[in-house]
């Protein structure tokens, strides 16, 4: 429990008055022995015993009375942790308040959603508290905003739910660098989220450096979290997985795929209605769900007058979060499948120029543009969907040049260069590609046994089975040398040796891959058995054409950012959304000639929560505190419980009178 006015707590030691002038009184008469007086207190001995009870009670009562009134005037606080303020008023609050789609999930009572929960929740509790500076960091505007007063920062156009996922460190390093700027007194950082994994993400190196940077402030900082880490309940979630344009003018189709998933508290088979709209014209199917999630693949719709550029989106009835049940596309006639292939020898980049030339639609154009690193001045880069570099890795400007495609969108496979057995980083090459995007090639491993791929990602990504559930061989390539590999990355595949084969390493925009065996056929059969190299460099082209062309889907947030054009128009979406944030919410807009596709990430669609003993190790050595709280939650997370203590104050006096009620004597002739 703590208190808004600590300082009155001063004058609790008064309560001790009652019994200072009861012992005074007692010190003031001397007791003398007197025969005549010994034979009454023989006869009043019986009563002796209550007697002193009452005259304690008494005593006790008046005490409990003093102290209650001080306690009440202190304006005594309860909330759901210890601690929660120091009793003194905080120089500076801020809060950092999560947006993300998750927010948006629905109690069950009156229908509040987490972030409305907390925004009001959090509005209570510091307009009781106050401060003397007020500034809200959120995951759209990123920098830190100062108010005069604490309802300015609750308006609903800041506290409204996003499609863009949360930065939770990246918000708190925005604090610490505010901090560092104004350098106020203590200051309080009140944390509104979820706890969703991929919005805390806990692994970022950002953490060690937040907290050892607040641990060096001069002044006190305090961090609270209010948290609400309640799983969704009978939710589902759809998110269309490809839509693209099949047959001619005269019979045109458009073919789209989705997939619906729900939370696991749902087990039962169930059919759920899907709405397919294009530009104002909705059909209708109903898909069944016996699990997790499902997927219809190739859905055809027939389009009018021979359309070939538009947009639309799918949709399932309301949930408990209406932020994921709905998702937009677009579509647009394809440009050509662009592929550069960069070679160090023509042996080891000729499989992957067939495999790249060969598209599985005949009715699309393919390009395909073979370079050796000498020519990369001949690349242009703005008109290509994938880049498969064979070689050492790109440095200096053409490193720069590499990673502007893959911020545009472009999806990079790299294949170690060539070697003879040799240290991959000797100075005659290795020095000048020694890493990129965090990862390198460490060393050429010639094992005496030829390794196989025993383990891979059959799910997602590169290596998926196809569309008609077939996995693909990926079991039966081997290779008798490759490339040992360093660096952060997800493994889509792992060699029997337990080093990667193939490495996908996560980027903000497009796709990079390291994959460890080169495709000559003196050191693999990666490339006679070609069925695994041409699905990892079609699917890896399917991506990047995706950032090509007059359509773009993009993720909200930062990847919409891109788009740097102040001449957004609203397709579709939520009407009431504010021209500054068209990035940060869902919808289709167009943006000059292109339509742009603004969703949700994946990961919303698979909320995981942090668990406790890993919130934990985030604030360790800090002074945090930590309440949990619910959607549709009623009460307060600070309240103030004077009340309670004037009552107690009320009962003790009232107790203390009936105790100095005198004792009615006994009428004369009574029997004894």
């Amino acid at each position: 429990m703590s208190f808004l006015q600590p300082w009155l707590l001063l004058a609790l030691p008064l309560f001790l008055i009652p019994l200072i002038i009861h012992l005074v009184n007692q010190w003031r008469y001397q007791t003398k022995q007197w025969g005549a007086m010994m034979f009454l207190l023989a006869a009043n001995r019986m009563s002796r015993g209550y007697a002193k009870l009452r005259q304690w009670l008494i005593l006790a009562m008046r005490m409990l009375a003093i102290a209650g009134l001080i306690l009440a005037i202190a304006r005594p606080l309860a909330s759901g942790w210890l601690g929660l303020t120091s009793g003194a008023r905080s120089d500076m609050t801020m809060v950092l308040f999560d947006r993300s789609p998750s927010m948006l999930q629905q109690g069950p009572v009156g229908g509040l959603s987490k972030l409305e929960s907390g925004s009001r929740q959090l509005q209570d509790a510091l307009s009781t508290l106050n401060s003397n500076r007020w500034v809200l960091i959120d995951n759209v505007a990123k920098l830190p905003q100062e108010f005069e007063k604490v309802d300015q920062l609750f308006e609903t156009t800041r506290t409204a739910a996003t499609s863009a996922s949360s930065d939770v460190p990246g918000m708190l390093t925005q604090a610490i660098e505010y901090l560092k700027l104004n350098k106020p007194g203590a200051t309080d950082i009140w944390i509104c989220s979820d706890l969703q994994e991929s919005d805390w993400n806990e692994k970022d190196q950002q953490w060690e450096a937040i907290r050892d940077t607040i641990k060096e402030f001069p002044q006190p900082i305090r961090i609270y979290l209010v948290a609400f880490p309640q799983s969704p309940a009978n939710n589902r979630t759809i998110r269309a997985t490809d839509a693209h344009l099949e047959g001619d003018e005269r019979n045109r189709e458009l073919v789209i795929s989705f997939e619906i998933r729900r939370d696991e508290t749902s087990n039962t088979a169930e059919k759920v209605p899907v709405d397919i709209e294009i530009e104002g014209v909705t059909t209708q199917l109903e898909v069944d769900i016996s699990g997790q999630a499902t997927e219809l693949k190739d859905h055809r719709i027939a389009l009018q007058n021979g359309q070939k550029r538009g947009w639309g989106k799918v949709s399932i009835p309301a949930d408990s979060n209406l932020a994921d049940n709905q998702f937009f596309f677009v579509f647009d006639e394809p440009p050509a499948r662009r592929t550069v292939v960069v070679r160090q020898s023509e042996k080891s980049t000729a499989p992957l120029s067939l495999a790249a030339s060969i598209s599985p639609d005949p009715r699309q154009s393919v390009s395909v543009q073979t370079v050796s690193l000498d020519e990369l001045s001949q690349v242009e880069w703005e008109n290509a969907g994938l880049l498969l570099w064979q070689g050492p890795l790109p440095s200096g400007s053409v490193a720069e040049e590499v990673s502007a495609f893959i911020k545009r969108g472009g999806q990079v496979i790299f294949f170690p260069p060539d070697v003879d057995g040799t240290d991959l980083g000797v100075p005659s090459w290795g020095e000048k590609s020694a890493e990129f995007q965090g990862g390198k090639w460490m060393q050429w491993m010639t094992p005496d046994k030829a390794p196989t791929i025993d383990q891979w990602r059959g799910d997602d990504d590169l290596l998926a089975a196809t569309r008609s559930g077939t996995s693909l061989p990926v079991g039966q390539l081997q290779t008798k040398g490759y490339a040992s590999w360093k660096g952060e990355g997800v493994n889509l595949a792992t060699l029997s040796t337990g080093e990667p084969w193939l490495v996908h390493v996560p980027t903000d925009e497009g796709g990079v891959y390291f994959c460890a065996s080169s495709l000559s056929p003196e050191t693999s059969n990666v490339a006679r058995n070609g069925v695994v190299i041409y699905a990892m460099i079609q699917r890896a082209l399917d991506a990047g054409m995706g950032s090509l062309g007059n359509t773009r889907s993009v993720v909200a947030g930062e990847s919409a950012l891109a788009f740097n054009d102040s001449n957004w128009q609203r397709l579709a979406g939520d009407e009431s959304t504010l021209s500054t944030e068209f990035a940060y919410h869902s919808g289709v807009y167009q943006i000059n000639e292109r339509l742009v596709a603004i969703n949700r990430s994946a990961a919303e669609d698979r909320p995981t929560t942090l668990v406790n003993e890993k919130v934990d190790e985030l604030f360790d050595g800090l002074d945090f505190s930590r309440v949990d709280t619910q959607a549709d939650a009623a009460s307060s997370i600070v309240q103030e419980v004077w009340r309670l203590f004037l009552v107690a104050m009320i009962i003790a006096m009232i107790v203390e009178a009936a105790l100095c009620v005198p004792k009615l004597a006994r009428p004369q002739g009574a029997a004894t």
